[in-house]
């Protein structure tokens, strides 16, 4: 039955644009009604179980970061405990249950983006497309995801999946759907990710490639004005270093939707949820910029250094004890992804990234 829910969940997602004119504060209000049943059905059959210790302490700061923030909006808490019901919920088996269901329809919404690549007239390009999606070098490259950019970090996530379950024919569709979304991150992050497999056969070839992305990294950063020039995103690196400048400043007084406040100097629980469109100072931004576009930098500044150490704990954990190579890779590529994109704010990636979690299990 779960595995149902999951098929059901998956198709309303990623089929619902196609029926009705939706925003993304629809998927994801589609997104939570989904997590909320997994997870009443789960705890109704008792197998609600919690099988990672850091998820706990994470939703122990998420109650500091509600209770000491300087800001907050209510849903993004909602939505994240409904999120982890879901992966609680969900045990390996019930999500290997649902994977060729999920491949395929993956498979559809990168056929649909290649279409729409070649000329074929989008039922979105004008009534649904993010509008900052027309800069974009692929902007009529939407598919039911909405933007070019997160349908190639949505498609390029499955890519190793696919090759694990020896599936030629979607691996082949989604590669030529993220080269042509000419999508940087999402390219890049595809690249990477599979790069990293052989490095993941056992816990001393995965300390190696973890010494060696940090070296590389590092490198990359040294020579970042040699390197930036060729990078389509580039703009991106500057955004995140003032916000990395705004978030060590010193105390302030900053005025907020209750009046004024004072800004914490350590940013222990964060500024709270939502906190990021309404302090960051608006003449370093621009209406495309509400977001961090990196998800780490604005977890840290809405939700604390204390949930983003346990965050970065929790997946390092699912790398080092998940189920096999391949899906340690996905979990890679959305995790890269998401160094350049708010991939964890919008409902599709959500539900697959959740999923993908699931399926990394070593139950």
């Amino acid at each position: 039955m779960s595995s149902w829910l999951l098929n059901i969940g998956f198709l309303l997602l990623t089929g619902l644009p196609i029926l009705i004119q939706c925003t993304q504060h629809t998927k994801t209000q589609v997104f939570m009604l989904i997590s909320l049943v997994l997870c009443l059905r789960a705890f109704y059959k008792g197998s609600l179980k919690t099988n990672n210790l850091f998820l706990l302490f994470a939703l122990l700061s998420l109650v500091f970061t509600w209770r000491y923030g300087l800001i907050n909006e209510h849903m993004p808490y909602l939505l994240i405990l409904l999120a982890v019901g879901y992966y609680l919920g969900i045990s390996r088996k019930t999500a290997e249950k649902s994977l060729k269901w999920i491949m395929w329809g993956v498979f559809g919404v990168a056929c649909y983006g290649i279409l729409q690549g070649l000329g074929f007239e989008s039922l979105f390009i004008e009534n649904f497309n993010n509008p900052n999606a027309l800069p974009t070098p692929s902007w009529r490259m939407g598919s039911t995801i909405g933007n070019p950019t997160y349908l190639g970090a949505f498609v390029a996530c499955m890519i190793p999946i696919a090759i694990r379950e020896r599936n030629w024919w979607c691996t082949g569709v989604y590669v030529l759907c993220v080269f042509m979304t000419k999508s940087d991150m999402a390219i890049g992050a595809m690249l990477a990710s599979l790069l990293c497999i052989p490095f993941m056969v056992n816990r001393k070839m995965f300390i190696y490639g973890c010494i060696l992305a940090l070296l590389l990294g590092a490198n990359i950063y040294v020579h970042k004005d040699k390197v930036l020039p060729y990078v389509n995103d580039s703009g991106r690196v500057g955004h995140w270093e003032r916000i990395v400048k705004a978030s060590f400043k010193g105390r302030k007084v900053i005025n907020t939707k209750t009046g004024y406040k004072t800004r914490k100097k350590y940013n222990l629980f964060g500024y709270g949820a939502g906190s990021f469109k309404n302090l960051y100072p608006k003449k370093m931004t621009n209406e495309n910029f509400k977001r961090a576009h990196n998800e780490y930098l604005q977890m840290y500044w809405e939700f604390g250094i204390v949930f983003l150490v346990l965050f970065l704990c929790s997946i390092s954990y699912c790398l080092v004890y998940g189920y096999d190579i391949y899906t340690k890779s996905a979990i890679i590529c959305l995790c890269l992804n998401a160094f350049g994109l708010f991939v964890w704010q919008l409902a599709p990636i959500q539900f697959l990234s959740i999923y993908i979690l699931c399926l990394n299990k070593n139950e």
